[in-house]
């Protein structure tokens, strides 16, 4: 929550700098005094920008509206600034914190228009409950940051985490001693639309949750720096992590005809000059297959782990739908119809059926599965149903 303040350690500081401060002493003045008598306490105002709005709405009880939709307002605020005067709405929503519940008001000019400095950023909430209300709204927040685990083969899952994550949190004073180096390449290959970016994120998450460095290099980045002559910059890292090249294929494919050698031994050059004083991992992410790879990335010390991401089997089919699609979405789901019909598509062409399915629900308050499969078929120029036995010609 990034305009959610705590208490400053200054004792002259009275309540938090906030966007609040910035609207007219009057009007501020009286929308803190309503607070004060609806919360009955001393209050402090605070902004949220909007994304922790629809998190504070999601997560609290309400909001029990007054002075709103055409209702008389609360509060009439009559000064010389505004010609006609201000009227006061509250909304009032309860959050359950560590201290108990906790009651957040949000008071607003329901008939206010857009040149008017209005309180509609400000919210208020008793002082006692502040810092309570601010940890929970960012725990909440963190953890509908979490990125799930790549739906994989719990072998395969494994093997990835204990040729990223886990290698890099492992003692390397140890891995010294054993003449192992402390920089790995780990390749994740296969189709479009099969996990390879879904576990990008997770790794990446995970990385950061953990104080691991992150870099993303794009091709683009990468072509930018080459003709500043600071590749090195680019890649360089001041810690353990991770340094991810994201659509590289242009550069990872074999080189013909002197076509891409100058990057490509740039590029190499660089990964092995890379200070090994610090644990790194090179990450790449490529559709290209195998033998289509440039056999000088694919020396150890580049790739020493390929990772393949292939279309989901039945039993990933079955567990998408079971475990991951919303429950609404569910409901009404032919479980084993839907693993049968659903052979060889690949994650990114399930997630647009589940797509189709939630605009149904949204539309009609219901989803067919039938409907669905039939307009992504449509969609798509193919037929669910192919003909069986000798076909005239």
């Amino acid at each position: 929550m990034q305009t959610l303040t705590a208490p400053q350690t200054n004792r002259r500081q009275t309540r938090p700098v906030t966007r609040a401060a910035s609207a007219p002493q009057t009007l501020l003045g009286a929308a803190v005094e309503l607070a004060r008598e609806l919360l009955g306490e001393e209050v402090v105002p605070f902004a949220l920008d909007w994304q922790s709005e629809q998190l504070l709405s999601a997560v609290g009880k309400g909001p029990v509206a007054r002075g709103m939709h055409g209702l008389p307002p609360v509060r009439f605020v009559d000064f010389d600034l505004y010609r006609q005067g201000m009227s006061l709405g509250v909304q009032e929503f309860t959050v359950s914190t560590r201290l108990g519940p906790c009651r957040v008001i949000h008071i607003t000019d329901p008939v206010a228009s857009c040149s008017q400095p209005v309180t509609s950023d400000i919210w208020f909430v008793g002082q006692q409950h502040f810092l309570a209300l601010y940890y929970t709204l960012r725990r909440k927040q963190k953890e509908r940051a979490q990125v799930a685990a790549p739906l994989m083969t719990a072998e395969l899952r494994d093997r990835l985490w204990k040729n990223t994550i886990g290698f890099l949190t492992r003692s390397h004073d140890a891995m010294r001693q054993l003449g192992i180096a402390v920089k790995r390449g780990v390749l994740l290959r296969g189709e479009p639309g099969n996990g390879k970016t879904m576990a990008a994120r997770w790794l990446k998450w995970e990385a950061e949750r953990r104080r691991l460095r992150w870099k993303t290099i794009t091709i683009s980045e990468f072509q930018a720096a080459r003709h500043r002559n600071e590749i090195g910059e680019l890649l360089a890292l001041d810690g353990p992590g991770v340094v991810f090249f994201d659509d590289f294929d242009d550069l990872l494919q074999q080189r013909e005809n002197g076509r891409g050698g100058a990057d490509v031994c740039i590029m190499l050059n660089e990964l092995d000059g890379i200070d090994r004083r610090h644990g790194v991992l090179f990450l790449f992410a490529s559709n290209l297959k195998w033998e289509e790879l440039d056999h000088a990335i694919k020396r150890p010390g580049r790739i020493d782990l390929m990772i393949e991401f292939n279309r989901p089997d039945a039993t990933q089919r079955r567990e998408l739908f079971t475990t991951s699609w919303p429950a609404p979405l569910r409901e009404n789901l032919p479980l084993e119809k839907a693993v049968v019909a659903t052979n060889g598509l690949s994650f990114a062409e399930l997630n647009e059926l589940k797509t189709l399915l939630a605009m149904q629900y949204f539309e009609q308050g219901q989803a067919s599965w039938d409907t669905a499969l039939a307009e992504y078929h449509q969609r798509r120029g193919t037929s669910q149903i192919k003909p069986i036995g000798f076909v005239a010609p």
